[in-house]
């Protein structure tokens, strides 16, 4: 209304600025807003059309919510919220088709929990507003919140929300606060326990109606003094203790050669006069041990004498890291390990090994030469 009487001043326009006057004086702070898409502003004897519209539309901040909390009560395990809300000098719905909403916003998160608002008749919304204007009789409104929504995650943790409702007017909707009284419980905070260290405050902040729910670790119980001593008592929460879960093991690439492997061998062929003497296996990084041929004289000797005891198997060497040693009649493989891959295994025996006086013994692949690498 400002405006509109600044404009008419700096227009020239004193007739209509003298009637604006004296209708302030009869309706102070009243006056009618019109329009769907834009809310402007309607007062009586001023053609609106003849008015610019930075002068006689509206912004959000122009139409605030007023509203007031008239009790708070617990009820079948809810927080009952009783009060009223309305936009001042816009007309409202009247019965219980009133178009509002309610909403809990978590503070320091985006988190919202949309509340059912339920219309009630409250005629001192209108005595209040001191206005014979307007109507504000079914405004008022009741809230049920259930304790067990505030829960994050199914887990109770600390925090605030506030609650806010929301009231249609012409070109959109204005949310506000709901505002604390100054008599009777509605002026004081609410407490209740929730759980064991849980508790749900109602109380105000700057004047404004808030939830925070407590999360405390230990709580006094009782005090004494006795003398110079003073006793405490204090109750501890219970936390539930959190199953712990295995630790993960990250898959990781093992290079450790693991035992070498045997496979099944045949039985060696039956030694002959001049055959060359049985070597063993030698252990992977050792050079092959080749024992030199028999002499013809030593030959001769073991073939003409026909009660030489036979000739006893070698001992055989260890075969890998893991101290296993290669079973008789077992080979090597002739290729070399490479870096990375599994150990070389016994395998079966060449045929071009044989065994002295007919005992199975284990020879031994040379391996093939591998080629320097350069130097990087």
């Amino acid at each position: 209304m400002a405006r509109v009487k600044w404009h008419l001043a700096a227009s020239g326009r004193g007739e209509e600025l003298a009637g604006l006057l004296h209708y302030e004086r009869e309706n102070p702070g009243a006056f009618s807003v019109k329009g769907l898409r834009r809310a402007r502003i309607e007062l009586p004897g001023i053609e609106s059309s003849s008015l610019p519209s930075s002068v006689r539309n509206f912004n959000r901040s122009e139409l605030p919510v007023r509203g007031k909390l008239l009790d708070l009560v617990w009820e079948d395990g809810k927080l009952v919220v009783k009060g009223y809300a309305y936009i001042p000098n816009v007309p409202s719905a009247t019965g219980k088709r009133s178009l509002r909403v309610a909403v809990l916003r978590r503070q320091g998160s985006r988190s919202a929990l949309p509340l059912r608002l339920r219309t009630v008749e409250e005629p001192r919304a209108t005595t209040e507003a001191k206005g014979a204007l307007h109507n504000y009789d079914w405004s008022g409104f009741e809230i049920g919140i259930d304790p067990g929504r505030l829960r994050v995650r199914g887990q109770w943790q600390s925090g605030t929300w506030r609650l806010g409702v929301g009231i249609p007017r012409p070109g959109g909707m204005s949310v506000g606060s709901i505002t604390k009284n100054n008599a009777g419980a509605a002026g004081h905070s609410y407490t209740r326990v929730l759980d064991d260290g849980v508790r749900l405050v109602a109380g105000f902040d700057r004047n404004r109606l808030k939830l925070t729910v407590d999360v405390v670790p230990a709580e006094i119980e009782s005090q004494e003094s006795d003398g110079d001593t003073l006793t405490i008592t204090l109750r501890s929460r219970v936390t539930a203790p959190r199953a712990s879960s295995p630790p993960r093991c990250a898959s990781t690439t093992s290079r450790a050669a693991s035992p070498p492997t045997c496979r099944s061998s045949r039985p060696a062929p039956a030694a002959t006069a001049g055959s060359a003497t049985p070597r063993s296996c030698p252990s992977p990084t050792s050079p092959p041990t080749v024992s030199p041929p028999a002499s013809p004289v030593s030959t001769a000797r073991s073939s003409s004498s026909p009660t030489a005891p036979p000739a006893a198997p070698p001992t055989a060497r260890s075969c890998g890291p893991t101290s296993t040693r290669c079973p008789t009649g077992a080979s090597w493989p002739s290729s070399p390990t490479a870096p990375g891959t599994s150990p070389r295994s016994c395998g079966p025996s060449s045929p071009s090994s044989t065994a002295s006086a007919g005992a199975p013994t284990a020879s031994w692949s040379s391996p093939a030469p591998t080629p320097a690498r350069p130097s990087r």
